[in-house]
């Protein structure tokens, strides 16, 4: 919510005070903007931005302007329970930088482009570190891969299918390196497909880094990035060594990747 980001150290100053004390104010609290007040109501937001343009560059004496002649005004506005992506739109509608945070006509913050960029960071961080955390937990063996068809991770379930116990013997490395099949000519027909699909389900044979055969159904299918481009895959490998003849259809495969 708008009320968790916003910063609730907030400047004011009257609407009817002169650009200069609002210059002295800005300098004295080391702040780029204040919310100007017509009693004790929202009236406008005088910034560093409205300073140059409306006072400086038009040579307008700021000891005789008053602030009202040159603030932005109306202010938009936003409530404190107001979603952070709800208060993105509105800034990217209107066209402006910040955001006055009101509850029942009472100043309760400012909200500006950097507080919600920074609330979307660090969302989308915790997002992430969430899903690898849910990646790494789970007993699937669970791959990703990008474009080149490097891996990029495997979770630990995976590295113990292949008895692999670095995860850099993997990470930055071709996608199941050769050392893990008996026929080249089968990896390079599946490397291949892959490049080709958006979904691959394909049955394998394979070994462990230990020799160990192993009977496999692998399911794939492509990742996107933030912008909807296409960044790599993700899958599973599932482990029918011991059900040889088991189907694993794409529909039962993408619930659990």
């Amino acid at each position: 919510k708008t009320g968790d980001v916003m910063s609730k150290n907030v400047a004011t100053i009257d609407q009817g005070c002169s650009v200069i004390s609002a210059a002295k104010i800005m300098s004295e609290k080391i702040v780029s903007c204040l919310v100007a007040m017509d009693n004790n109501e929202v009236a406008g937001i005088f910034t560093e931005r409205d300073l140059l343009k409306r006072v400086i560059a038009v040579k307008r004496n700021p000891s005789r302007t008053s602030l009202k002649k040159v603030m932005s005004s109306p202010v938009g506005t936003v409530s404190s329970d107001c979603s952070i992506m709800s208060a993105w739109k509105l800034l990217e509608r209107v066209g402006i930088r910040r955001l006055v945070v009101v509850d029942d006509d009472a100043l309760r913050g400012v909200l500006t482009q950097t507080d919600i960029l920074k609330a979307i960071k660090d969302g989308l961080e915790e997002a992430e570190d969430n899903y690898y955390r849910l990646l790494s937990e789970s007993e699937h063996c669970i791959f990703t891969f990008d474009l080149d068809l490097n891996t990029t991770f495997v979770n630990p379930a995976f590295m113990k299918l292949l008895q692999v116990t670095d995860p850099d013997e993997l990470i930055n490395k071709p996608f199941l390196p050769e050392r893990f099949w008996d026929d080249h000519r089968e990896r390079d027909r599946l490397l291949y497909k892959l490049t080709k699909a958006s979904v691959q389900v394909e049955k394998l044979s394979l070994k462990t880094a230990k020799g160990r055969r192993l009977s496999v159904i692998l399911f794939s299918i492509r990742n996107k990035n933030v912008k909807g481009e296409i960044s790599g895959s993700q899958g599973v490998l599932y482990n029918v060594t011991a059900k040889k003849g088991l189907d694993v259809t794409p529909a039962e495969a993408v619930k659990v990747v």
